[in-house]
């Protein structure tokens, strides 16, 4: 009975992103309240609720949900909630996606750097930049792993440019820090 009800209220939390009705966002944000404190990092199922909920208020698009999401950001969540921002375009999402920038998660950055696009302000060239030429501890061996890092930077550093490119921000091939791509397919 406890897994019929588990598997309704995750389908509930899928359909009320797909409906589209603003209603829906108070019921959501409680459900991330309910799953922080429940300690969802420790829970499969409860995460898997929480991410659908916060993919579901991103695809509300409505503000109310920015600060809920801006305090996942530092979370197991982080990327999904910087996407979530991103579709939002909430500004006061700004300043707390540029700190999200230097999460360790390179998946987090990726995402907070397509956020950071998508909302179009100016106040994210500077962080995205300093961003961009930040050094990546790559390792430099042949194992699976280290192709891994190599792929998880690449994106990231797409993403950051993306992001500029998309805020009018032209730049320059020859002042990236990037992997020799080349290098990189020839190997493979």
């Amino acid at each position: 009975k406890t897994h019929y009800r588990d598997g309704a209220r995750f389908a509930s939390i899928i359909a009320l992103g797909e409906i589209g009705d603003k209603r829906a966002v108070g019921p959501l944000i409680r459900k991330l309240k309910d799953i922080d404190e429940g300690g969802f990092a420790h829970s499969s199922k409860w995460r898997s609720n929480a991410e659908w909920a916060v993919i579901s208020l991103g695809k509300l698009g409505d503000s109310l949900a920015t600060v809920p999401l801006i305090r996942l950001l530092e979370t197991p969540m982080g990327g999904s909630a910087a996407t979530a921002l991103g579709r939002i375009g909430d500004n006061q999402s700004v300043e707390p996606l540029i700190m999200a920038l230097k999460n360790d998660s390179k998946e987090v950055r990726s995402k907070v750097a397509e956020a950071l696009g998508k909302i179009n302000d100016k106040r994210a060239t500077n962080p995205l930049i300093s961003a961009l030429q930040r050094p990546e501890n790559d390792e430099e061996d042949e194992s699976l792993d280290s192709w891994r890092q190599k792929e998880e930077t690449v994106s990231v550093k797409t993403s950051i440019i993306e992001a500029l490119e998309k805020m009018g921000v032209n730049v320059p091939a020859h002042n990236l820090k990037l992997p020799d791509l080349m290098n990189l397919i020839k190997e493979g």
